[in-house]
């Protein structure tokens, strides 16, 4: 499996951390978003996002999913992963401050569809919901 990486990149860190603990071996690849790199024709080919991590295997790629829902159901593809509950939360969050998610269709129609299929989507919003209003009353007695 191609690993498209930079030594110093946390996400990348934690691809490596989890390939080592599972036992999968790394076809390493030095991408130096420094220099540009991930913007060449050929990697943009590979990972339209031009991000990293980036992990090829056998001809199918899979990167960084946050917010790339066009043409899919879900932030990985057609199927729910677990990559949906961990922007489930992020994007929730962002629902819980008022953040308007209309302006964004595809993550607007994501999240109606992730709240019908993961289970306590929702847990520990209300919590959220009160720190913010805290915090609006905290700053607006500033």
């Amino acid at each position: 499996m191609d690993f498209y990486y930079l030594p110093a990149s946390a996400p990348c860190r934690a691809v490596l951390m989890v390939a080592r603990a599972v036992g999968v071996e790394l076809n390493k690849k030095l991408l130096n978003t420094l220099a540009g790199e991930q913007l060449t024709p050929e990697f943009v080919k590979i990972n339209p996002q031009h991000t990293i991590p980036t992990l090829v295997d056998n001809g199918f790629s899979i990167w960084e999913s946050q917010t790339f829902l066009e043409g899919q159901k879900f932030v990985a593809g057609d199927t729910l992963t677990v990559a949906d509950f961990s922007i489930v939360a992020t994007v929730s969050t962002f629902v819980a401050a008022d953040f308007d998610i209309a302006k964004y269709p595809n993550v607007a129609r994501w999240y109606e569809a992730v709240q019908k299929v993961i289970p306590g989507w929702d847990e520990g919003l209300d919590a959220m919901k009160e720190w913010i209003a805290e915090k609006r009353k905290e700053n607006a007695t500033k």
